[in-house]
């Protein structure tokens, strides 16, 4: 963006963008996608992709384009669609089996990467989670209560 582009024309730019990205997609679905040509297969993906010439705008807001609350849902489910139908269709093609394995490889990595964030939060609430416990713990010694086992523990003096 030049420090000269108003808010009102950086969002005409992007929305622009967007659809532009979007169309060469459903293109790629229903043709084919060319030899050589990288299909953003996420999001951030799409956020950072300039176009199969690299001239088309982008943008790193993820409301732009974020699943049912985003600010142009439409085109993010034309998005959407046309990746399933780009997946379906590399399945189907010439490529066979491999293709078919390529297409489960991917499915999997995109599984496993949300997955990696679930156990990131899990553990991040886990641990905020052990921090108030010994919170709890000194704040009723320092108030001379009696301290609970931990929950499943037969032992009654405290690990901690």
């Amino acid at each position: 963006m030049s420090r000269s582009e108003s808010p009102e024309e950086k969002q005409r730019r992007v929305l622009e963008a967007f659809r532009a990205k979007v169309e060469i997609l459903e293109g790629w679905a229903a043709e084919g996608v060319p030899e050589g040509r990288e299909v953003p297969k996420t999001h951030a993906a799409l956020r950072r992709w300039g176009g199969p010439d690299g001239s088309l705008a982008q943008w790193s807001d993820p409301l732009i384009d974020r699943p049912n609350v985003g600010k142009y849902p439409d085109l993010t489910e034309r998005y959407q669609q046309a990746l399933r139908n780009i997946e379906l269709r590399l399945r189907k093609s010439k490529r066979g089996r491999l293709g078919d394995l390529e297409a489960a490889l991917a499915v999997l990595r995109r599984e496993n990467d949300a997955l990696r964030v679930q156990n990131a939060s899990l553990i991040g609430l886990l641990d905020q989670r052990e921090r108030r416990i010994v919170l709890l713990e000194d704040l009723a010694k320092a108030h001379k209560l009696p301290v609970p086992p931990p929950v499943g523990s037969t032992s009654t003096k405290s690990p901690r």
